[in-house]
């Protein structure tokens, strides 16, 4: 398809290369991201971050909400909290070894 500019002259209208940009580009972001083999499965997927990068994220997370927020030292509610903690802990077993819960 091709249409007249403002001098008469024919020149390709081009529509598909956005698409075509925007398709090499998600295709250059999954090849290079990283990929994570579940070890109790066995499955593999890709993930947009690294371990490394998850937990950082979560602790910059973590220490601005503490510093929003007012923190409860004790009580019940902090007594349930550990408890799902704790059970939490257990159920994962040896996976959950050196996690900052």
């Amino acid at each position: 398809m091709a249409f007249r500019d403002d001098d008469g002259n024919i020149r390709p209208h081009f529509k598909i290369l956005p698409i075509v940009l925007a398709g090499l580009f998600l295709l250059f972001q999954y090849l290079t991201s990283e990929k994570y083999t579940n070890p109790i499965t066995g499955q593999s997927h890709r993930v947009g971050m690294s371990t490394q990068q998850e937990a950082a994220l979560g602790l910059q997370s973590y220490q601005q909400i503490l510093s929003q927020e007012h923190a409860i030292a004790s009580g019940p509610e902090v007594d349930e909290v550990n408890n799902v903690a704790k059970r939490l802990a257990a159920a994962v077993g040896e996976d959950g070894e050196g996690f900052q819960w």
